[in-house]
């Protein structure tokens, strides 16, 4: 993911190319990254490459201006 003066851009990598499914995620995430206050706009892209690892999502996700909890 890159912000650059409120501009998001996410590139996510599907777990197995081809599938129909992948258009759940990516408008999940372009959902919540345009929910974000200082976001402008939001562009997510779909990729296969490197190979999606199903457990590399188990770690928690936080934005780099992410408000103190």
């Amino acid at each position: 993911m890159d912000v650059v003066g409120g501009a998001v851009r996410i590139t996510m990598t599907a777990t197995t190319p081809g599938c129909p499914a992948t258009s759940f995620p990516k408008g999940g995430a372009q959902v919540a990254a345009s929910e974000v206050s200082r976001a402008v706009s939001v562009d997510v892209t779909m990729t296969f490459e490197p190979p999606g690892r199903p457990t590399a999502s188990n770690r928690p996700f936080e934005p780099r201006w992410a408000s103190p909890r």
